[in-house]
């Protein structure tokens, strides 16, 4: 709650554009999630995204970056270098039963 309370202080104090471009960067943020959810999905023990989610994810992404250029582009590589950084680190967590820790 406080972190909503947070950037909603910050988007009414400033323009309309800032608020736009908070939007546009939770989309790129999201589409990123998306593919390392889709890369990483069967170390999660997790379903993969949707063919149709990763279709919709990248048109939106690309939509953005034709529009936005380079400033939503920088999120996404930034995105890229970091997944490069801790690939192959992930490890699932062994499950203890119950009473064990």
């Amino acid at each position: 709650m406080h972190e909503i309370a947070i950037i909603t202080s910050f988007l009414t104090t400033h323009d309309q554009e800032t608020s736009l471009r908070f939007l546009l960067h939770e989309r790129v943020l999201a589409y990123a999630a998306m593919k390392l959810w889709h890369r990483y999905h069967s170390q999660l023990g997790a379903s993969s995204p949707t063919e149709n989610d990763l279709t919709e994810g990248k048109r939106e992404y690309d939509e953005i970056i034709s529009v936005r250029g380079k400033e939503m582009k920088i999120i996404m590589d930034g995105q890229r270098k970091h997944s490069k950084k801790f690939a192959g680190t992930f490890r699932p967590r062994k499950r203890n039963g119950p009473g064990q820790m």
